[in-house]
C-alpha cells in the first residue's frame, strides 16, 4: 500500500467479514495516517461481528460500495 501510494496510484481499502475486526486493531489505525488512502467497511459485517461504534476516518457502507470500488480499481488485492 505505501509503495503504491509512493507512486502516485489511489489506495482504497474494503474491509469485510472477520477484516472488520482490524478497524480495532491499533497497528491498522495508524494506516488512517497514510495520505491518500480510503477505507471502507462493511457495515453488515461490523454488526455480525459485534462492532457497534464506527471508527473516524473510515467510511461505513455496503457490498455495494464495495462493488463500485472494484469497478473503479485498475488492480485488485484480495487477502
Amino acid at each position: 500500500m505505501k509503495a503504491a501510494r509512493a507512486a502516485g496510484h489511489p489506495v482504497t481499502i474494503f474491509l469485510t467479514d472477520e477484516g472488520v475486526r482490524f478497524t480495532r486493531d491499533p497497528k491498522f489505525l495508524e494506516l488512517l495516517k497514510v495520505p491518500g488512502v480510503e477505507f471502507s467497511c462493511c457495515d453488515h459485517s461490523c454488526e455480525l461481528v459485534g462492532i457497534h461504534d464506527k471508527t473516524e476516518g473510515i467510511s461505513y457502507g455496503s457490498q455495494y460500495n464495495n462493488a463500485t470500488m472494484l469497478q473503479d480499481s485498475a488492480r485488485l488485492l484480495v487477502f
